[in-house]
């Protein structure tokens, strides 16, 4: 029933956008869209956190990063190499040394912080300046391994 209803607002907006005028009817079209917009907001929102709510996917954020002076894009980036490097540990992914690495390219990574490739190379480099990743090289044409390290914090 909320979808049916959800469809016919949304349809309503799009007939009203398709017979605007210039006149009287632009302020009364922005602003049922405009509310329609901050209904379906409301919508997908719509739950309190309970005892028993399941939580939805995340990524580990390590507290440390808050005191470290680097970009946003960097700290996400690791939370998200981070969150890889556990996988990476379950499935046994060790170089010579012992060292969990990811794999990931630089395409991937951008794609799913939603950042440019430009902005993720730089957010890497940033990583390896500060001592938190190390990227290695493999073969040509290959991703790097990116090993994520964890700093002693005491």
């Amino acid at each position: 029933m909320g979808d049916l209803n959800l469809l016919t607002q949304l349809s309503t907006c799009f007939v009203l956008f398709c017979d605007w005028r210039i006149g009287t009817h632009q302020f009364s079209l922005h602003t049922l869209c405009f509310r329609f917009l901050l209904q379906l907001e409301v919508i997908n929102i719509s739950e309190y956190l309970t005892t028993q709510t399941p939580l939805p996917p995340f990524l580990p954020y390590p507290r440390f990063l808050l005191e470290l002076d680097l970009s946003q894009t960097a700290k996400m980036t690791y939370a998200l190499l981070l969150d890889r490097a556990t996988l990476s540990q379950k499935n046994l992914w060790t170089d010579e040394r012992g060292f969990v690495f990811v794999i990931f390219t630089i395409c991937s990574l951008a794609e799913q912080l939603g950042r440019s490739t430009v902005s993720v190379s730089s957010a890497l480099k940033e990583l390896d300046a500060a001592g938190l990743i190390e990227r290695r090289r493999t073969r040509f044409s290959s991703p790097n391994h990116i090993f994520v390290k964890i700093p002693n914090v005491e």
